[in-house]
């Protein structure tokens, strides 16, 4: 088994630094305290309490999607900023991209994921993309993939 460690991904000095960490599924995200709680909270108000989440999520996304806050919503995927983000450098944000299709190959995901960054108007050079394995999903149940943005 890999060992993971616990690291403040704030300490990255660049993207690139940190991607290969990511990639590599070798440490721990972090939530500040603040935020964890929120999401705990959260987690609370809607009942979530060890169950699944993924039909709450499914509906929330596809068919209630809400582009008023930035997101950006397709038939088959949604980008949104991330409600519980993970702490990151200054200037970073962390984005989501959920799919409507589990099942999608890899390289269909991410051309879904490219079309809606172009959308968005973000260069490649200032974007990490990444899929936690299964058994490190918060919603297991729909595909997703996490997206760190370098913004101005």
């Amino acid at each position: 088994m890999l060992q993971r460690a616990l690291i403040d991904i704030r300490n990255f000095k660049d993207l690139k630094s940190l991607e290969k960490f990511l990639i590599n599924d070798k440490l721990y995200l972090k939530r500040s305290t603040k935020v964890e709680q929120e999401r705990l909270i959260h987690y609370e108000k809607i009942g979530y309490k060890g169950k699944k989440i993924g039909k709450w999520m499914r509906n929330k996304l596809f068919s209630e999607c809400d582009a008023t806050d930035g997101s950006i919503c397709s038939e088959k995927a949604v980008l949104t900023l991330n409600d519980f983000p993970v702490d990151l450098p200054p200037g970073v944000q962390h984005w989501l991209v959920w799919i409507d299709d589990y099942y999608i190959s890899k390289p269909e995901a991410l051309q879904l994921c490219d079309s809606l960054f172009l959308l968005k108007g973000w260069k490649k050079e200032n974007i990490i993309v990444f899929e936690k394995i299964k058994k490190r999903r918060s919603v297991p149940e729909i595909r997703h993939f996490h997206v760190y943005v370098k913004v101005k």
